[in-house]
């Protein structure tokens, strides 16, 4: 395999390249990254480039708490039971 190219400082959706750390079994380049809302996290170069991850993690926790809120029925006021 080729020289790894250096993508430090650059930014795929909420995730920038902070620095190289190794390589995956295949021989893709794992890059440490560091996602807008602070935290930092080991990931392929490659998966990030092609959109497969897109934060550290925090953007499905986001959604998944914005989807349960548009779920969620307004009960108040109603009775139940006798």
């Amino acid at each position: 395999m080729g020289k790894i190219k250096d993508i430090t400082g650059e930014k795929y959706n909420r995730l920038t390249a902070i620095k190289y750390v190794g390589k995956t079994k295949a021989g893709g380049a794992i890059w440490l990254w560091q996602c807008d809302c602070r935290n930092q996290k080991e990931i392929p170069a490659n998966s990030v480039k092609t959109g497969n991850t897109k934060s550290c993690g925090c953007l499905k926790k986001e959604q998944n708490v914005k989807n349960l809120n548009h779920t969620q029925k307004n009960i108040s006021g109603e009775r139940f039971g006798f």
